[in-house]
């Protein structure tokens, strides 16, 4: 059993710049294996930032605020994670993808998982056209299903919500949805974790 403990890394708005990490030559003091730092020796390089007295205490914010950390050290702009991975006669060995490189087979797999534990409801009197919607503590999904012959276009109103921002980055919107094509409407977290929110959008049949 392998297990992997880590943060998410925050997203960000823009596509970021290559960069390149260099190990310090005296890299031998940090824990590592096969030439990669291990979660402790990360830890212990980091610390060995922070306690860096000819350095910029702002290359540390740096690097803890790229992780989701705020200037009090809360967590609260990524998500952690515990990734467990069983194999038997092989030893799997794991890397991380951006969500682009997965491209439609992400956006199937949270179609598809949306549509199957969300409740759904019907825009038009065929029932050719669905809205279903998955709702957890932390995230609200919307996916929009399309079973005509001809394109749709729904439009999606979640300006009566409270403290709610939605991963279209607006309160109102249009979904072009192809025929016989169930695509991703948005995504609705809380602005604020620590107060309320409210989710409330309506969806209805332009075409």
């Amino acid at each position: 059993m392998l297990v992997v403990e880590a943060p998410c890394w925050r997203g960000m708005q823009k596509q970021p710049a290559n960069v390149t990490v260099h190990v310090p030559a005296h890299s031998a003091n940090f824990d590592m294996k096969r030439n990669e730092l291990t979660r402790q020796g990360f830890l212990d390089l980091t610390l060995m930032e922070a306690r860096d007295q000819g350095g910029d205490p702002r290359d540390l914010w740096v690097t803890l605020e790229a992780m989701g950390y705020n200037r009090d050290l809360h967590l609260d702009e990524a998500c952690p994670l515990v990734l467990d991975v069983f194999a038997e006669e092989v030893r799997p060995r794991l890397s991380a993808l951006p969500v682009e490189a997965l491209g439609w087979r992400l956006a199937r797999a949270v179609c598809e998982a949306t549509a199957g534990k969300g409740e759904a409801r019907v825009l038009d009197a065929s029932e050719s056209v669905v809205v279903h919607v998955h709702r957890s503590e932390s995230r609200i999904t919307t996916v929009l299903q399309n079973k005509r012959d001809i394109k749709v276009v729904v439009r999606v109103d979640c300006s009566q919500s409270k403290n709610c921002v939605s991963s279209r980055g607006m309160d109102v919107f249009a979904v072009e949805v192809p025929p016989h094509t169930t695509v991703i409407g948005h995504h609705v977290m809380p602005m604020n974790e620590r107060l309320d929110w409210v989710y409330n959008c309506t969806e209805t049949l332009l075409t």
